[in-house]
């Protein structure tokens, strides 16, 4: 055996251990939170209506007592500028624009949406995400429910269980509520954290989403409230598949490569 095959030997040994390119991780990508940050506030409230880009759709209120503060914060969840809604009943959406926008891929796994809000069994609190295509939305209705509407306009309605962490009661209290969009399965899932009394609980899991008229997170576009409650903090993330890398190689084999190159030449 000459020697350059006996080193052709080795290298081929050498490159059969090598490791197996690292399997893709799945990453969180944090796409935005929208606090009022960027709104116009004052402690005694600004109307919500034609203020940083909000529009009011809709309801039965008069659509000027929805206000922007900047004082009076319901407790230490609630910081700078926050939402306070009012006894009527208002829908408003928001776009995207220079002052706050987000985007999700297509790649997108999962999609999460999260906001603090205070609630108690008898008041409305909902915020979600504008589309091209529809609203999703989530919150508490008026009637001792945690509930969600899908983009086609189901309601989804998720009784809270007594005496849980996400136990809706007369006393106003303060929670983080949690929805997750399972894009590939349509599903979503509604995790509530009490924040007030601590602990969480999971409202609902996998609940199917209309397949025909699922809009794509690469298409939503905006914001969306609708509260009679206290809002503020509301964040948008996303999962997606980390695009592996290859295995660097050895350093044993490298200096093996670069020895049979100084030996043929």
């Amino acid at each position: 055996m000459t020697q350059r095959t006996r080193l052709l030997m080795i290298l081929a040994l050498a490159t059969a251990g090598l490791a197996a390119p690292a399997l893709a991780n799945v990453i969180t990508v944090n796409a935005g939170t929208y606090d009022f940050s960027t709104a116009t506030a004052s402690a005694a409230g600004v109307s919500i209506t034609g203020n940083d880009n909000w529009t009011r759709i809709g309801g039965t209120g008069i659509g000027t007592d929805d206000l922007v503060r900047s004082a009076g914060q319901p407790d230490a969840n609630f910081v700078g500028n926050w939402l306070s809604g009012s006894g009527g009943d208002d829908l408003y959406t928001r776009a995207n624009n220079g002052a706050f926008t987000y985007s999700v891929p297509a790649t997108a796994l999962t999609v999460s949406l999260a906001y603090t809000l205070r609630t108690n069994n008898a008041t409305q609190v909902i915020f979600g995400v504008n589309t091209t295509g529809g609203i999703l939305q989530f919150g508490t209705n008026a009637t001792d429910d945690w509930w969600f509407r899908e983009f086609n306009g189901t309601i989804h309605t998720l009784a809270d269980g007594s005496g849980t962490p996400d136990d809706l009661t007369a006393t106003l209290r303060t929670y983080r509520a949690t929805l997750t969009v399972d894009v590939a399965a349509k599903t979503v899932s509604l995790s509530v954290a009490n924040l007030s009394l601590g602990g969480s609980a999971t409202v609902a899991s996998g609940v199917a989403l209309d397949s025909a008229t699922f809009v794509n997170p690469s298409n939503w576009n905006g914001l969306f409230t609708r509260t009679r409650g206290a809002i503020d903090n509301f964040n948008i993330s996303y999962t997606v598949q980390e695009i592996p890398t290859p295995a660097a190689l050895p350093a044993g084999l490298l200096l093996l490569t670069l020895a049979a190159q100084r030996r043929w030449r």
